[in-house]
């Protein structure tokens, strides 16, 4: 089990981004070294230890999902006003944290409703620093597949993100298809 325990920090923060909370991070993370510990003889080279961990951790989250199991409490989606102030009080500019806060926990929320093949290349892209190359060989896709998975994805969130942060029924967010489509009006 020594080649897998160092990649256990990697495998949690996976778990974290794909579960959305810290429960269910937990779960998937000591599920992923139970079946590694009894599977490890599966593992053909060391050196690929830290993909054979996550595509573990991938196969059970997806399949959790299937099962339609209700998601624990997310304690953060029930902090009440009050709470919320309290873990402010100890910062230098309370309004900053509070809208890191807001920003990280909607940048989460976005995540989380992406398709599972946009969310999981964006994840290891962005969060764990993989390469195409390594993300490629993790998750048994053409690397040309993995780099439009991450652009895909990330401009769904570009889009849902912007989307959510103008005010209701002011202006329209601008995409390069809106923008082009104004250029042949205007011929």
């Amino acid at each position: 089990m020594e080649v897998a325990y160092p990649h256990l920090d990697s495998v949690y923060n996976v778990a974290l981004r794909l579960s959305g909370n810290a429960f269910d991070a937990e779960d998937l993370t000591q599920e992923t070294f139970t079946v590694a510990f009894r599977k490890l003889h599966q593992l053909k080279e060391a050196e690929k230890a830290r993909a054979w961990l996550l595509s573990i951790l991938r196969n059970l989250f997806l399949r959790s999902r299937e099962k339609n199991r209700p998601d624990l409490l997310d304690v953060a989606d029930d902090q009440s006003y009050a709470a919320a102030l309290d873990n402010l009080a100890g910062s230098d500019c309370p309004e900053k944290t509070f809208f890191k806060q807001a920003d990280a926990q909607s940048i989460q929320r976005t995540l989380d409703s992406l398709p599972e093949k946009y969310k999981t290349p964006l994840i290891l892209f962005y969060t764990e620093e993989w390469s195409y190359r390594e993300i490629s060989e993790a998750l048994e896709l053409p690397m040309g597949t993995v780099m439009s998975r991450i652009s895909r994805g990330r401009d769904i969130m570009k889009k849902t993100l912007l989307a959510e942060s103008r005010p209701q029924g002011k202006g329209k967010v601008i995409t390069a298809d809106f923008a082009q489509t104004e250029r042949k009006r205007k011929r």
